[in-house]
């Protein structure tokens, strides 16, 4: 699309694409061949800058990034102070814009107070812009560009901001972070198990130390959602209105499924290590710990087509920290030594610390054994 000249570097994003705001520091670019076909000019768009590792941003002495947006704006962001050195305005005012090396004069700088006060000040609308002050409730602002993102799409799995910034510190996004850091799936917290070593996932449960909720902990509440007995869960008599209690999120999955172990979905056995996450973006379980005598495939898959992008095929997969039994297949580390062989050659329950007819508590070296009757009866051991 093609926009008038004095648009550009006006501090306001006309293009889609963001560029009539790009190189308006004085940065030095290399010129791409692409013109306006629309309007007489001889100006082609500016394509990549030289020697900055930020992009159209500032670079502070660290190395580190600091959004153009927030050079000058009277904070220091970067710790050498650069991004406040050598601006346009004078002491105690902000330009109309993305500092420039040059203004047309002191009508385009006004005082900082003035920014985000609820009047337009500058002639463009800058100081009450969402770059120059923030995003709404609900929206969540990228580091570098300010776009604004809404916060459900916040550690969703896929980059919506331009800088990536809504998919950093997520720790384990929706689910449960333990203290050591280590995950575990919403869908088992307070279900009665100890699944983070610090026990974290079974602190503060709404429904007490003997129930399990109708639905995912700290979110059904509200709703009227009930509460009942760990042993009457999975037990083939629905008691939840929502069905909860005997949902494959609850009990697993049949025959012939795989239970996906963040999402808890139940896909096709025939999915497992095909090399796309069928499991979801914020899973990817079915790719994990795939045995040894398959190739690990990358795969860019397309939602809405079956169309695939072959990257690369590269080393063989092993079983992490999990058991590889004799055929190659991978057992999860828990599933060793509990009682029931997984293991066609039965590896996953030989040598294992606990006596017969026990099972110990947890995979750590040294954890203490009872029965394995106990486990899973909805008493804690």
């Amino acid at each position: 699309m093609c926009i008038r000249e004095e648009l550009r570097c006006d501090g306001r994003q006309h293009c889609d694409d963001d560029s009539d705001e790009t190189y308006c520091d004085g940065t030095k670019w290399t010129y791409g061949n692409k013109t306006c076909p629309e309007v007489e000019t001889t100006s082609t768009a500016p394509l990549v800058p030289e020697n900055n590792g930020c992009g159209v941003h500032h670079e502070c002495g660290d190395g580190s990034c600091v959004s153009r947006y927030e050079v000058c704006d009277g904070i220091k962001n970067c710790c050498d102070g650069s991004d406040e050195r050598n601006c346009s305005c004078r002491a105690g005012k902000r330009a109309c814009g993305i500092n420039k090396s040059s203004l047309p004069g002191e009508t385009d700088c006004v005082r900082t107070i003035q920014f985000c006060d609820g009047s337009r000040h500058c002639r463009n609308g800058y100081d009450e812009s969402m770059e120059a002050c923030g995003c709404g409730e609900g929206f969540f602002q990228c580091s570098l560009s300010k776009r604004c993102v809404e916060v459900d799409f916040l550690c969703d799995g896929r980059e919506d901001c331009d800088d990536g910034s809504d998919e950093k510190s997520c720790g384990c996004g929706i689910h449960h972070e333990c203290g050591d850091g280590s995950c575990v799936s919403r869908y088992e917290v307070c279900d009665g198990i100890k699944n983070c070593c610090d026990g974290s996932d079974e602190r503060n449960c709404s429904c007490g130390d003997k129930k399990r909720m109708c639905g995912v902990e700290d979110f059904t509440m509200s709703k009227g959602k009930g509460c009942f007995l760990f042993s009457e869960f999975c037990d083939g008599n629905r008691k939840c209105r929502n069905g909860y209690d005997e949902s494959r999120r609850a009990c697993g999955c049949g025959e012939g499924y795989f239970h996906c172990s963040m999402s808890k979905l139940c896909i096709n056995e025939t999915l497992r290590c095909n090399g796309c996450r069928d499991c979801g973006d914020d899973d990817g379980s079915d790719e994990e710990y795939c045995s040894p005598g398959k190739t690990k495939i990358q795969i860019l898959c397309s939602e809405n087509e079956k169309d695939v992008e072959m990257l690369s095929t590269t080393q063989p997969i092993a079983c992490g920290d999990h058991h590889t039994c004799g055929d190659g297949r991978c057992i999860s580390k828990h599933e060793v030594c509990d009682g029931s062989s997984d293991c066609e050659d039965g590896s996953d329950e030989s040598n294992c610390s606990c006596p017969a007819g026990k099972r110990a508590c947890g995979v750590e070296d040294g954890a203490p054994c009872v029965r394995a009757s106990q486990f899973c009866d909805g008493g804690r051991q």
